[in-house]
């Protein structure tokens, strides 16, 4: 009788995803743990109040343009928010804000000389 025949090695285990695309995909850290969405009442929301130096800078909140330098956004809801201000001459100014309650969050750059 002919011999058994071997069988193929068996495959080396892919790695796990690489901690540098793992810490690409996860979300950022945060300091305070964040309040589960249920204990947030219906509809609520606080406001961001946002400055610069020198004022005048265009204000986008999650890509959203709402206003110029000096500005209140109200109605911002709950959650991480993405703020960028840019101003002609200037180095745009961007930062995440945590909305975890209806008090207002105040944002404040000075910009950089050295952009467009």
């Amino acid at each position: 009788a002919p011999p058994p025949a071997s069988a193929p090695p068996p495959a080396a285990p892919r790695p796990a995803a690489s901690a540098a695309s793992a810490a690409e995909t996860s979300p950022p850290a945060r300091l305070q743990p964040e309040a589960p969405a249920d204990d947030a009442p219906p509809g609520a929301a606080g406001s961001l109040l946002v400055r610069s130096r020198p004022p005048g800078a265009v204000v986008q909140v999650d890509g959203v343009e709402v206003g110029v330098t000096p500005v209140e956004v109200p109605g911002v809801s709950f959650g991480a928010h993405r703020v960028r201000m840019e101003l002609p001459g200037y180095r745009p100014w961007v930062a995440e804000v945590d909305v975890s309650g209806t008090e207002q969050v105040r944002v404040g750059a000075s910009l950089e000389p050295g952009g467009p």
